[in-house]
């Protein structure tokens, strides 16, 4: 393999990160819950199942990560994650991914074209 580095854009990075994603099993998750501790043998994961913070925690502290449980878990809690948007703000908004997602769909037939060359 050449030591050519890999020239990605960001779209086509997330895009493969989603795929990524899509491919990791609630199984998989499970396991690695059950591996490092934060459930037990004989326990599903399910909605509404309680995790006890001090279990949490002192598998936390095992970490050894210069930050406690408690601040980790309350880092965004102050972080917007919702909010009202004006009509203009929304056509705007919709009007700029459009121009962006116009802008990537020529760029990936110039690149296909470009490719069907060689």
């Amino acid at each position: 393999m050449d030591d050519v580095p890999c020239k990605m854009s960001i779209i086509t990075a997330l895009e493969m990160v989603h795929k990524a994603w899509e491919n990791v099993s609630a199984q998989t998750i499970a396991n690695c819950f059950r591996t490092f501790g934060f459930i037990k043998d004989g326990q599903t994961i399910g909605e509404g199942i309680l995790v006890q913070c001090e279990e949490v925690g002192s598998t936390w502290n095992r970490l050894e990560v210069p930050v406690s449980f408690e601040e980790f878990v309350q880092f965004d809690d102050n972080v917007a994650t919702a909010g009202t948007f004006t009509d203009e703000e929304i056509i705007q908004s919709t009007s700029a991914n459009q121009h962006n997602s116009d802008m990537i769909t020529r760029k990936r037939r110039r690149r296909r074209r470009l490719l069907s060359y060689r």
